[in-house]
């Protein structure tokens, strides 16, 4: 195709591709300790075979740098909330209290946009469990800091109404239970609503994106609709036909894509922080993994017990019916001996 030769893909041979990362001792022992399934991963990505997965630590830092890419950013969000969006600042995390980082998150940005609401942006590689009271407890903290800086800016002069929306965009490549069982649906949108149908304007608004889900929704249809698509197509994929596509959609994706082949010609260095980085990954899978079987048994014992319980009121309920069914009987039967008394 013909973008293939501008995303300066380099074909190798298997033999080709191995002897590249032979190359180095220290790196071709660093290869050999990664799972099967990671070494086949590169060794195809350095094929040509497809591309470099943009959701690992270094290369999405990279490519969406606030402070160097600031316009990605912008677009990606513009494209997920519909609406064109303009950072004006860049938030530090100092202040913010929730700070429980690792390798299930690896970008956490915190952005202002141009109409004063605040905006949280996470790429996390395996959705948390609870990600709805996390998500909550995390705006909260940027709330509060809102609340604080603004108290002590306006003094007597504060008002509640003086607050911004505080947002959040969690992206997952790796969704958690609760929107795997969603598979018709890959972006999930929520904020407050009352039953009684009137309108508060409440500050949260919390948006997840299943990346999963979406890569699955595109290939059942293999077309790309508009940018948003185009954006998680981007994150989702590896598959050189993938990759294509959006830069058939979106020409604007191919110098984003260059930078991606670019960063991984850095064998030695790549290997390096990719091994290290998938290390933490699988540890964290495990220990999620091993959090949810948990869960799951907490759960079975919970529906056991209850089920219990339920067989002990059925037993209990059929034993008083018993009991009633018995007493009745007496009853017959003290009538007619007292019946039987009375001819004598």
């Amino acid at each position: 195709m013909r973008y293939e030769k501008k995303l300066n893909i380099e074909k190798r041979s298997r033999e080709e591709a191995l002897k590249l990362l032979q190359k180095d001792a220290e790196l071709w022992q660093k290869f050999c300790l990664l799972p099967q399934k990671y070494r086949e991963e590169l060794i195809l990505f350095y094929m040509g075979e497809q591309g470099l997965r943009t959701t690992y630590d270094t290369v999405f830092k990279h490519i969406f740098s606030p402070e160097r890419n600031k316009e990605r950013i912008e677009d990606f969000i513009s494209s997920i909330l519909g609406e064109p969006v303009k950072i004006v600042r860049v938030l530090q995390h100092e202040g913010i209290q929730m700070q429980e980082k690792g390798a299930f998150v690896i970008m956490d940005v915190v952005v202002q946009l141009a109409d004063g609401r605040y905006l949280n942006v996470e790429m996390q590689k395996i959705g948390y469990r609870f990600p709805a009271e996390r998500t909550d407890c995390y705006l909260a903290d940027l709330v509060m800091r809102q609340y604080n800086d603004l108290k002590r800016e306006k003094g007597r002069n504060f008002d509640f109404r003086n607050l911004s929306k505080v947002m959040s965009i969690v992206i997952m490549e790796q969704s958690s239970r609760p929107f795997r069982q969603k598979q018709d649906f890959y972006i999930h949108r929520g904020k407050v609503k009352y039953d009684s149908g009137i309108r508060l304007d409440g500050l949260f608004e919390n948006i997840y994106v299943s990346l999963d889900t979406s890569k699955n929704i595109f290939h059942t249809r293999n077309k790309i609709t508009d940018r948003k698509e185009a954006w998680l197509l981007f994150l989702a994929s590896t598959d050189l036909k993938d990759i294509l596509e959006v830069c058939e959609y979106a020409p604007e994706f191919i110098p984003i894509y260059e930078e991606v082949f670019e960063f991984g010609k850095d064998v030695k260095e790549f290997v390096s922080t990719f091994s290290d980085s998938l290390r933490e990954t699988d540890r964290n899978a495990e220990r999620l993994m091993v959090e949810e079987l948990q869960e799951e048994l907490r759960q079975k014992d919970k529906s056991h017990e209850k089920e219990l319980r339920q067989k002990d009121k059925d037993h209990e309920q059929e034993l008083r019916q018993k009991d009633r069914v018995h007493e009745q009987e007496l009853q017959e039967l003290r009538l007619e001996l007292a019946q039987l008394k009375s001819k004598k």
